[in-house]
């Protein structure tokens, strides 16, 4: 019988999760692909042999620069980037929003677990269909009657930013209404589902023997 702890280099099928009863639509060396039946949701995993091309995990602040550089070229954004361990891995947690033609946004959630000479990144990609908007015109409702929001000729003020750094105004800036806490309130919109599957994902993901061999990214 095929046993994945057997293995002794790493490769796509070191790590195993739960994929969610969603359709494997792609099957490669490098890459896995699974799509949900609405088609409006797929979740990856990418297999690089090779060093990770992004700054040490010491400077959050360099590496929350590196991703708002990259996605700058398709216009995209930060709602989040964070560090932290993952079963004693070094693993970093990120969330973009990337604006849709000629409407809409798509929401990125991943997990990247990066070593010396390889890395590893799980995906969810979330589409916006059909009418959108709905979870921005709730919460901006809530958030202009209590005055944390308001209307002036230059426009909404404090509605959007960068989490991080609130200098920034280049490419998709985050709204409030993408913080966490409106999840539970907006359950179907796909950045709340995005972020929901990835939690299902991570509490049940299972690393090969081989990972223990791996040298740490510095």
């Amino acid at each position: 019988m095929f046993n994945f702890f057997a293995r002794n280099k790493p490769d796509i099928h070191s790590i195993t999760f739960p994929d969610l009863g969603w359709t494997l639509e792609k099957d490669e060396d490098f890459v896995r692909v699974w799509v949900n039946p609405e088609g409006s949701m797929a979740l990856s995993i990418n297999y690089f042999p090779q060093k990770p091309d992004i700054p040490s995990l010491k400077d959050i602040d360099a590496l929350r620069s590196f991703y708002r550089q990259s996605l700058l070229p398709i216009n995209g954004g930060l709602v989040e980037v964070e560090t932290s361990e993952i079963q004693g891995y070094a693993a970093i947690r990120t969330v973009f929003k990337i604006p849709q033609e000629p409407k809409g946004t798509t929401y990125l959630a991943s997990l990247t677990l990066p070593f010396r000479k390889h890395s590893f990144v799980i995906k969810i990609q979330a589409l916006e269909t059909g009418e959108t908007g709905m979870r921005d015109t709730l919460v901006l409702d809530r958030l202009m009657e209590t005055g944390e929001v308001k209307f002036t000729k230059a426009g909404l003020q404090g509605w959007e930013a960068d989490p991080y750094d609130k200098n920034y105004k280049e490419g998709s800036l985050m709204n409030l209404s993408e913080q966490e806490q409106y999840d539970t309130r907006c359950r179907s919109h796909p950045l709340s589902m995005a972020r929901e599957r990835m939690k299902e994902i991570q509490s049940g993901i299972q690393f090969s023997d081989v990972f223990g061999k791996l040298d740490r990214f510095s």
